[in-house]
């Protein structure tokens, strides 16, 4: 059994929550009240802004809340420089990072410290996360607080990406606390109605708050309407959108959307056309943007336009060319099921240059290994099965993963079933039996090898341990349904194929309604939106509770 949802889906479920800022309806600090005092911030970067002499005290500080586990904390990163820059002098910067160990944010601070043109403190004490981010009723990061230097009252607070136009009215001096609240509440209620479902009620009131900002209420509106699966609401909402322009800070909410109403509505040929329009004026207006330009490439293969996806890849891969970890996630997403075999020379690219960067360091690539199975490249799969099967200090769950994509990945024309069974042979000694989803691969491994007796009671020990899945007793039930109609410890291999076809059809079946409540849970979760990074791991990893139920095509 595989982790199932990628990277492509990651980024849209990430996206789609980047301007929720979880809050509560009555949080004790608001707008307009004095900033309470905390002690315990270690600065490690530069220093607190608000303690420089008067003189050299600026008219605003921005401190900014984040955590080194956070990613869409660290894509604000650049944002943040660009406001440190455009507003020097007037206001300064401070990132405090909470939520977090000390010595993941010195290596952090140790790797990409240079990246943070601001300064930089970690909350030793716990004293920010509780008297400012509780108080203000925010739960979730990034979320970034502008103080008033000369009063030292709280002015703002909310998702960083979202504070420029704040920004602006404070620095030119029309910013008013109270609209601006008004403003943030009206958003809340929004939210709010959308978490429950409420989609028309949110809606009538989006249509009330149109004139008050009619490029966010557009954003909520094809949110809303994608929700609803209301595809002339939806081209609405899109046709609004475009005849705007979105800005920079609003792009990864705004493609986020788009890609989800294609996946939403794939019999509406006028929806996708916009979409993939829209999709692509943002792409344009962010040439330098990874996760945007990924995005774009997602939209244009859900259109079916493979060539000008070609295109976008090879501008991925310019991108992370000098990154090896961004280049191997370029790949494994390239290789996704869904794609087939149309990014196998990008993907090789950036496999080679992941080799060219790191060497001997750069170990087992799970993407070099999925491309070597799927160009039926018997001798680098065979190196690469002993390379896993010598190390020491072996992952079980790599391991699993490396065999399951021999078992299971249907574009695999060549049979691997022999080396896959020492994989997960070696991956259930590892774990002595005690990993359900490990379990179920060597089950599998053994069911395809003909020893369905044992396939059978290995299977039967994974449900022991995990008896609350059901698709581990479907594939229990094929296997003893195998049993039933041929020999104990042979298949012919026709039934082998149908029972295997069986079980891929009832996967697909899981793997759909799984991405389905993904997709419902980045609108319901509003109470923890801006840390949907944290609930996309849980549902890709769940590495031994609920694998299974995630893994769809691939398990």
């Amino acid at each position: 059994m595989k982790k199932r949802i990628g990277w492509l889906f990651g980024l849209v479920v990430v996206s789609m929550a980047l301007n929720a800022v979880a809050q509560e309806a009555a949080a004790p600090l608001s707008f307009g009240d004095a900033m309470p005092e905390v002690q315990g911030v270690v600065w490690w970067k530069g220093s607190d802004p608000m303690a420089a002499e008067e003189d050299a005290r600026p008219d605003f500080v921005v401190y900014d809340c984040w955590a080194t586990w956070c990613g869409p904390c660290i894509q604000s990163i650049p944002h943040l420089n660009e406001l440190a820059e455009k507003y020097a002098g007037r206001i300064a910067f401070a990132g405090i990072a909470v939520w977090d160990e000390q010595d993941n944010v010195k290596k952090f601070l140790d790797k990409r410290g240079g990246d943070m043109n601001y300064a930089v403190g970690f909350d030793t004490d716990g004293e920010v996360a509780e008297k400012i981010m509780k108080a203000a009723g925010q739960d979730g990061i990034p979320c970034a607080f502008v103080v008033d230097a000369a009063t030292k009252k709280l002015l703002w607070y909310g998702h960083p990406m979202t504070m420029d136009g704040v920004l602006k009215s404070m620095v030119s001096g029309t910013y008013d606390p109270a609209e601006a609240l008004a403003a943030l509440q009206a958003e809340k209620a929004i939210q709010s109605m959308m978490a429950e479902g409420k989609w028309d009620e949110a809606q009538q009131l989006v249509d009330e708050w149109t004139g008050q900002e009619p490029d966010k209420a557009a954003v909520f509106s094809l949110w809303i309407q994608v929700q609803k699966k209301d595809v002339e609401g939806a081209q609405r909402a899109l046709d609004a959108i475009l005849q705007s322009e979105v800005k920079p800070t609003e792009a990864m909410n705004v493609m986020g959307l788009m890609v989800l109403a294609l996946d939403r509505f794939p019999d509406s040929a006028e929806l996708q056309q916009t979409a993939v329009a829209g999709a692509e004026k943002i792409a344009a207006a962010n040439e330098d943007d990874l996760m945007l330009q990924g995005m774009y490439w997602y939209a244009l293969n859900a259109a079916e336009r493979y060539d000008e996806a070609g295109r976008v890849a090879d501008r991925m891969l310019e991108l992370a060319w000098n990154d090896p970890e961004k280049l191997n996630e370029l790949a494994e997403g390239m290789l996704l099921d869904e794609v087939g075999a149309q990014y196998y020379a990008q993907a090789d690219r950036a496999v080679k240059r992941v080799r060219e960067l790191l060497g001997d360091a750069a170990g087992f690539n799970m993407a070099e290994f999925k491309l070597a199975a799927l160009r039926g490249e018997d001798e680098n799969v065979q190196s690469a099965v002993d390379r896993l099967l010598a190390l020491e200090d072996a992952d079980p769950e790599l391991i699993n993963t490396a065999a399951w994509e021999l078992l299971t990945n249907r574009r695999v024309e060549k049979d691997y079933t022999a080396p896959a069974l020492l994989l997960a042979e070696k991956a259930e000694a590892l774990t002595m039996g005690e990993n359900p989803a490990i379990l179920d691969t060597l089950a599998l491994a053994m069911f395809k090898k003909g020893q369905i007796e044992r396939a059978i009671e290995i299977e039967k020990n994974a449900i022991v341990l995990a008896p609350q899945y059901d698709f581990l007793k479907m594939q229990l039930a094929m296997f003893e349904d195998a049993l039933g109609t041929n020999e104990p410890d042979a298949v012919p291999p026709e039934e082998a194929v149908d029972v295997e076809e069986e079980t891929v059809q009832l996967e697909e079946a899981v793997q759909v309604e799984e991405a389905v409540e993904v997709e419902e849970e980045a609108v319901q979760v509003e109470e923890e939106a801006v840390e949907v990074e944290r609930e996309m791991e849980e549902i890709e990893a769940d590495t031994v509770e609920t694998e299974q139920e995630e893994t769809g095509s691939e398990q």
